[in-house]
């Protein structure tokens, strides 16, 4: 279906079990029923600025305004330009709704994670997961 218009951004999180290895983290966020309102986000912040343990999964539905917003955003972490940032500014002009995600995260910013993503879908698939198994056997023969 098409979306026709949005008025706050969206955003999937995922509850983090520890604070000090998170890439992400919301600073100030209020639960409502599997809904967060978030107030403050930060980029790979340090130690001294984690404030919860959500960290922001990697899609989010943005309104048309974050395009501006991005255009006047400075470089930040990294000396990149960051979508968080620009959504910090969004979460205190306009609004943004997250969404508490029930489900597997995977850390695709760092290469273990992107592994065992592909391993895990792979022992899933139809077409793919009797041959991925007899694989992963035959390779734990030599561990």
């Amino acid at each position: 279906k098409e979306i026709e218009a949005i008025k706050e951004a969206i955003k999937r999180l995922k509850e983090w079990g520890t604070k000090s290895d998170n890439p992400m983290f919301f600073r100030r966020a209020a639960a409502m029923e599997k809904r967060l309102e978030r107030m403050d986000m930060i980029e790979k912040p340090k130690a001294e600025e984690i404030m919860s343990n959500y960290s922001i999964l990697g899609r989010a539905v943005m309104p048309p305004e974050i395009f501006e917003i991005l255009e006047n955003t400075p470089k930040g972490a990294g000396n990149e330009l960051q979508l968080t940032d620009a959504m910090r500014t969004l979460a205190k002009t306009k609004g943004v709704i997250a969404v508490d995600y029930d489900g597997t995260r995977y850390d695709m910013g760092n290469k273990l994670g992107i592994l065992q993503a592909n391993i895990e879908v792979g022992l899933k698939h139809p077409e793919l997961s009797e041959q991925l198994k007899d694989y992963i056997k035959e390779l734990t023969k030599n561990l």
